[in-house]
C-alpha cells in the first residue's frame, strides 16, 4: 500500500494505534529498502505522536543467508530527517 507521504501514513498509524496504551512502531527493513522510505516511516510515527519506535535487524551469515531470529534495537533519538532534526516523543 502506498500512502504517498508521511502525513498520509501518520493518519493510518494514528488510527491503528487507537486504544493502545503504549503502541510501538516496529520498523523492519532489509538491504533492498530505500533509506528514505525508512526515514518517512519514522517521520510518520513522529507526526502521529507515536514515540516508541523499534528497528529490527537480522544477522547475515558468511554465506549471505539470513540467520535465524531477529534482534530489536531502539532507533536513535535526535536523528536527522530531510535536514530536519527530530526527537521521538519530544
Amino acid at each position: 500500500m502506498n500512502y504517498g507521504n508521511p502525513q498520509n501514513f501518520s493518519s493510518a498509524l494514528r488510527d491503528a494505534a487507537k486504544g493502545a496504551k503504549e503502541p510501538i512502531v516496529a520498523i523492519s527493513a532489509d538491504a533492498a529498502a530505500r533509506h528514505q522510505d525508512v526515514i518517512n516511516v519514522m517521520e510518520a510515527a513522529r507526526l502521529a505522536g507515536l514515540n516508541h519506535i523499534s528497528c529490527t535487524t537480522q544477522r547475515r551469515e558468511a554465506t549471505g543467508h539470513k540467520a535465524q531470529g531477529t534482534r530489536r534495537k531502539k532507533c536513535a533519538r535526535g536523528s536527522r530527517t530531510n535536514g530536519k532534526s527530530w526527537a521521538a516523543g519530544r
